[in-house]
């Protein structure tokens, strides 16, 4: 019974396993102990004058109207800007910025176990051009590159993080981009202006996360 077991076993397809995990929301020893069964590591980054821009007017629309809103553009960010920054350093679910994600993800990025297996990929970059960055990609991480794989998305998009919105995927504004995506499409923000932020996420940003940030793709 054994080696009947034994030989089906390695008749059995190869099947790849692919995680996504946020950098503020894993554990130190979770990271090491999955990198440590994993064949590659891909860290996926943005210049933080987009990132940040991004996240405070996701953030501005759930806490002015409602969460999975988009009302409050960019340009109308000002009166609730300080409320955001507040959140951030010290609310129920950010201390110390912690849920803009630099803090963590550079932490992880220094401890990684298997620097040889790693790849730093630059957000724009890839939507600029995916072809080309989704073959440094799978040359890392031992995988076959298809055309499919950044454009002609045919299956449907499932959410496992529910949250509470009465938006559903394709118009809740964190997920709607992803949710109706057939490829990569190129999102162009304008960068956020640092000089109008409060003292303490202006220092967050220059002193965490643009050198965490620019040592990461630098590497």
């Amino acid at each position: 019974r054994e080696n009947r077991l034994n030989s089906q076993s390695s008749k059995s397809p190869k099947v790849t396993v692919i995680t996504k995990n946020m950098a503020s929301y894993i554990t130190h020893e979770n990271f090491l102990a999955l990198e440590a069964i994993s064949s590659a590591t891909i860290w996926s980054v943005r210049d933080p004058h987009v990132q940040m821009a991004s996240l405070l007017i996701r953030m501005a629309n759930d806490i002015a109207v409602e969460t999975g809103a988009d009302a409050i553009s960019q340009d109308g960010l000002g009166p609730y800007i300080d409320d955001v920054a507040r959140l951030l350093e010290d609310g129920p679910l950010s201390t110390n910025f912690s849920r803009t994600g630099w803090a963590s993800i550079i932490d992880l990025y220094h401890t990684r176990i298997n620097p040889d297996k790693s790849i730093v990929v630059d957000g724009a970059m890839l939507t600029q051009n995916p072809q080309a960055i989704l073959k440094e990609i799978v040359a890392v991480a031992g995988l076959e590159y298809s055309d499919s794989m950044a454009q002609g998305w045919q299956n449907d998009y499932t959410n496992v993080n529910i949250g509470s919105s009465k938006f559903d995927n394709r118009t809740n504004a964190w997920t709607k981009d992803a949710a109706n995506a057939t490829g990569f499409t190129r999102i162009d923000r304008r960068p956020l202006d640092l000089e109008s932020l409060p003292d303490s996420l202006r220092q967050h940003i220059t002193s965490v996360a643009i050198p965490s940030y620019s040592e990461m793709v630098a590497s």
